[in-house]
């Protein structure tokens, strides 16, 4: 499908370049387009005339310099210089913040603190805003980067001016304003391999004096990454999206200036394979030599003793991380034995399964201020309707056994109101705020699985089937998936349906005071409540023997609680264990709170700033998706927020006649009541678990942040930066989870005289309670006795209990590049420019310290010709020069496996921009 889609856009490039370089001819009229620049006072469009860069993190206009706040602030032409059309590619740039990928979401991480869930019933943990609107799903953060004014990356808890839920730091977006002075615009055109192919450009149109209009747009179409070798049609990691953006300025001159209203609108609309559910494809799994077994051979672990008819592949995650998945092929492969199919390299897979990933989003905002002598008011209005399907092979392999949906829809609307001072030379300044959101997010992850698929089977057939075959139903065709070839496995493993309802108010207020024309002093204060309705669809009814369920991700889901959600009409279960194969069970909640904010700045003098800060963040709590097994009211269980107290002293300088723009932080977070998860045996559906979050983990982070950017001559730019966490997960028990051993040992035996060998630290066979009882702690029911679950006794795994990294959080991080102008007189400028990026490596999981994504160093070089009239260039870029495979976040898949999403291999190619 990915191919056949590329093939046809590339019939119609040359009719949407035609049409983009065509609207030139309007007679736009351009400032000219800036020569590179590097992360700094030069990279904002947005800066004052003495160069100064001009942020918002403070909800008004103030320069970077005097901002007691550590600040990315990354530039128009800077996003254009270095491609950064997209958020993945923040973290080349951005000192100190890091983008993994799970499929087709972002996952940001600032300062020891990384986004976990990004699932219906949580909320980001680092708050993303488009001009200032909030967005309540991570997955929004994958928006086009189309005429930006600028990005902020804003670090640390930003609790009081935006609060909810910007409690690792921010990301905000802000788009450029019309303006009333000159008609102007802009194209670039991009080509580079994979076959892709991007335009976008922008026009500026005043219409009447006071009066002006702004359009933007782009389109991308791009081939998949990952490259399946089982069919073309299952490449995963492919691009095809187009983005508008409208927006109408008015500030009538009868009111000099007074009064501005400016009214945007967006669409955004991505068709493509995507990258899976949560994760592109299968990476590995762990191995110990010492634990394969032939077929009919045993295993004794402890006092329990395993007979395996089959045979066993030796997974334990004690062992030795290899590229093979749990489903084999009858390859010997470890000692003689069969441990699975081979994986192929980073960028190709055996995926069976087609991909899809399908994101519709339309944005509206209104945003008014009114200057009325001493204060000013604003009024920041917003409404959200986003959608995301996005889904594919859940196992990684060629075996038919699983396929995953997450869908996620999201409708908010936001009202802010603020008072602020309007005096800038008032040694007293103010921001008074009020917040109102009404956030609603139906939410369904489907994994469903082949049940009739069978390893030991495929093999005696002599081979592993390398397509869907007979075994599969397929479900019926209702939009929005008529089109995407999509086929399931009569199954009724499944996940819950859940649609989640928040309505949040806050108010807040924060002064800041000066002393002398040097000393500020700033107090912030916010207090937030968080109203939430939760309701999650629990299996309720299961299919006799010889029957099935069936769950289509067109499944109407009635939220009602205690109501039922009927399976697709093609079960073949009972007509009334279909129409009840489902029931609704809900939660509500309340959560209040403060955060707030202390700190002082002192100016050395005009151009170099001392600050020290004492911040509070919050994370909104939640409901799990599941019922704990004897709950009386069937009620769905809440957990409470997370808490972050954040220190930071930091430095703020520009020497040598601004021609060296310096920062330096150093912070100290303290994470506590964070979120986690605890697993155990689902006692009403094989081979599947309850998960249910809970608070208690504890985290402490200290680093430092060192940034330089310098000009030591007029054509030369030097920039560094090196970031330094020591991030610490303080001991916490994890889960454990069935581990599957039950399903392939003889039957009867220890699984039935010791149940307890089935759960196994995070679904590992070793340890387990039997092999390692020093390493397990019972899970106490209400009645303080053992809880078990469907015969089988519960435990949280203590054999890890110690300080750990942060997973997804390197130690140091480096930055550094080089640029240099060479006239070429009346022929223009060529520019010459590297900038490299070098990760120290992070763990992939916290439960497993030694899964690691190992040290790594990224290049990109780029050469830039200018003309002279400074309004065209052509740029030939190389990213990822090394070609290095980064796995930015890692989960376990269907069979016990883990997969992963890749980032980027080295890509190249050309870039065409014009402004007139």
């Amino acid at each position: 499908m990915a191919v056949q889609r590329s093939k046809a856009f590339w019939r119609n490039a040359p009719i949407i370049t035609e049409v983009l370089l065509g609207a030139l001819s309007l007679g736009w009229a351009a400032p000219g387009l800036a020569q590179p620049a590097a992360t700094g006072a030069d990279a904002n469009e947005e800066a004052n005339a003495s160069g100064e860069i001009i942020v918002t993190a403070q909800r008004r206009e103030e320069s970077l310099l005097e901002v007691p706040i550590s600040i990315v602030a990354i530039g128009n032409k800077e996003l254009g210089n270095r491609d950064i059309t997209e958020a993945s590619r923040l973290e080349s740039i951005a000192p100190g913040l890091q983008i993994g990928r799970s499929g087709a979401d972002p996952r940001p991480a600032i300062r020891g603190i990384y986004t976990e869930s990004i699932q219906g019933n949580s909320d980001p943990r680092v708050g993303v805003y488009i001009d200032e609107i909030y967005q309540s799903r991570t997955s929004q953060l994958s928006v086009p980067f189309v005429d930006l004014a600028r990005v902020e990356v804003q670090k640390g808890p930003q609790g009081t001016l935006y609060g909810r839920n910007s409690f690792g730091g921010n990301i905000a977006l802000v788009t450029n304003k019309p303006n009333f002075d000159r008609v102007e615009g802009g194209v670039d055109l991009l080509a580079g391999n994979y076959r892709r192919l991007m335009a976008d450009g922008y026009v500026n149109l005043p219409i009447a004096p006071g009066l002006a209009a702004r359009f933007a747009g782009a389109v991308e179409k791009r081939d998949g990454y990952i490259k399946s070798l089982t069919t073309p049609l299952a490449d995963y990691d492919d691009k095809g999206q187009h983005y508008l953006r409208g927006a109408l300025r008015w500030s009538p001159p009868s009111m000099d200036d007074r009064l501005e209203i400016i009214l945007r609108g967006s669409y955004w609309n991505e068709d493509d394979a995507g990258g899976n559910t949560f994760n592109a494809k299968a990476i590995g799994q762990f191995i110990d030599p010492k634990l394969v077994v032939a077929p009919g051979g045993t295993l004794t672990v402890g006092n329990a003793t395993f007979t395996f008819p089959q045979g066993f592949n030796g997974r334990s995650f004690t062992g030795q991380f290899v590229p093979y998945s749990t489903f084999r092929d009858g390859i010997p492969d470890i000692n003689g034995a069969d441990i699975g199919i081979l994986i192929p390299g980073p960028y190709k897979a055996f995926n069976d399964a087609i991909g899809f990933n399908k994101i519709k989003s339309y944005q509206g905002s209104l945003n008014m201020g009114l200057e009325l002598g001493p204060v000013k008011l604003r009024s920041i209005t917003g409404y959200t309707d986003f959608r995301a399907n996005r889904g594919g092979d859940n196992d990684g392999t060629s075996a038919p056994f699983g396929i995953g949906y997450f869908i996620t829809e999201n409708k908010s609307f936001t009202q802010e109101l603020q008072l602020l001072s309007n005096t800038k030379d008032s040694p007293l300044q103010y921001v008074i705020g009020a917040y109102y959101l009404d956030d609603k997010v139906p939410d369904m992850f489907l994994g469903v699985r082949n049940r009739t698929y069978s390893t030991a089977s495929a093999l005696a057939n002599g081979q592993v089937p390398l397509y869907f075959g007979s075994n599969f139903t397929t479900l019926p065709s209702v939009p929005p998936f008529s089109n995407a070839l999509i086929t399931a496995p009569a199954s009724d493993a499944y996940n819950p349906l859940s649609f989640q309802h928040t309505k949040a108010y806050a108010g807040y207020g924060q002064l800041s005071y000066t002393v002398a024309d040097r000393l500020t002093l700033t107090g912030g204060l916010r207090y937030t409540v968080d109203k939430k309705d939760f309701a999650s669809a629990l299996g309720n009814r299961f299919a006799p023997a010889g029957t099935y369920l069936v769950f289509a991700p067109t499944t109407n889901f009635n939220h009602t609680c205690n109501g039922f959600t009927a399976a697709d009409p093609s079960s073949t279960a009972p007509a009334q264990t279909v129409a009840e194969a489902l029931i609704t069970r809900c939660g509500k909640k309340t959560f209040k709170y403060f955060t707030y904010r202390g700190a002082v700045d002192y100016k050395l003098n005009d151009d170099t700033l001392l600050y020290a800060s004492y911040s509070t963040g919050k994370h909104s709590g939640g409901f799990s998706y599941s019922v704990i097994p004897g709950t009386p009211d069937n009620s769905l269980p809440p957990y409470g927020t997370e808490s972050v107290t954040a220190y930071e002293a930091g430095l703020k300088a520009s020497l040598f006649d601004r021609r060296v723009q310096l920062t330096l932080a150093g912070f100290y977070n303290v994470y506590k009541d964070l979120q986690v998860q605890t697993s155990f045996a689902n006692p009403n559906v094989p081979n599947s678990v309850i998960t249910v979050a809970g608070n208690g983990a504890r985290t402490k982070a200290p680093g430092i942040d060192f940034e330089v950017v310098a000009r030591p001559a007029d054509r030369l730019r030097i920039n560094f930066s090196a970031n330094y966490l020591h991030a610490r997960d303080d001991p916490f028990p994890v889960a454990v989870t069935n581990n599957g051993v039950c399903d392939i040992v003889a039957p009867g035996g220890t699984c039935t005289t010791r149940p307890e060998v089935r759960l196994g630290f995070s679904g590992g066979i070793l340890p387990n309670p039997v092999s390692n009882p020093e390493f397990f702690v019972p899970v106490l029911g209400p009645n303080g006795q053992q809880l078990v679950v469907g015969g089988v006794p519960q435990f949280l795994a203590l054999g890890y209990n110690k300080k750990t990294r942060v997973q997804n959080q390197a130690d140091i991080q480096l930055r550094g590049g080089v640029a240099y102008d060479i006239d070429l007189g009346s022929a223009g400028t060529l520019t010459p420019e590297v900038q490299t990026y070098f990760n120290g490596g992070y763990i992939l999981s916290r439960t497993l310290v030694n899964f690691k994504q190992k040290s790594y160093t990224k290049t990109e070089l780029r050469l830039t010709w200018t003309n002279a009239e400074d309004n065209l260039s052509l740029q030939a870029f190389v990213e990822n020069l090394e070609n290095e495979a980064v796995i930015g976040r890692a989960t376990i898949a269907s069979g016990g496996a883990f997969s992963g999403t890749f980032a980027p291999p080295r890509t190249y190619g050309m870039k065409l921009s014009f402004r007139y």
